[in-house]
């Protein structure tokens, strides 16, 4: 097993496999096939100076170098409320995770890390929205 610990990551061996954990959540990364290694005769070293990880591929006698920056999962992602049917320059509001935002344009935006929120949308006499959470 070899650990980064620039992004939390823990790869580990699984023969002919490297699984990438993210070492915060527990989740998987990502499985990258590095050639026939095997449990026991695999050696990882991870170079923090370029990022680098050098998986031994013992069977086929070969050495897989892995770029862990590659492996960087997207952190944050735009999470868009667009709104249809308003009169011009109304302003509506859209609460997300626990953050209230309003607008008069047609568009509210949120950068939200990967996950499941809930949200609402504000009413507003005479028009509904649908869904409204």
């Amino acid at each position: 097993m070899a650990y980064d610990p620039s992004n939390g990551y823990l790869y580990v061996d699984e023969g002919d496999n490297l699984t990438v954990i993210n070492g915060a959540t527990n989740n998987i990364i990502s499985v990258i096939n590095v050639g026939s290694g095997g449990y026991q005769s695999t050696i990882m070293a991870y170079d923090a100076s370029n990022g680098y990880l050098y998986v031994t591929n013992y069977f086929s006698g070969t050495v897989s170098i892995v770029s862990t920056p590659a492996l960087a999962v997207k952190k944050y992602y735009t999470v868009t409320f667009t709104e249809t049917g308003l009169p011009y320059g109304t302003s509506w509001s859209v609460t997300f995770n626990g953050t209230t935002e309003s607008s008069s344009t047609n568009t509210i935006t949120f950068n939200e890390p990967n996950g499941i929120y809930s949200f609402s949308i504000a009413s507003i006499s005479g028009y509904s929205a649908s869904p409204s959470s």
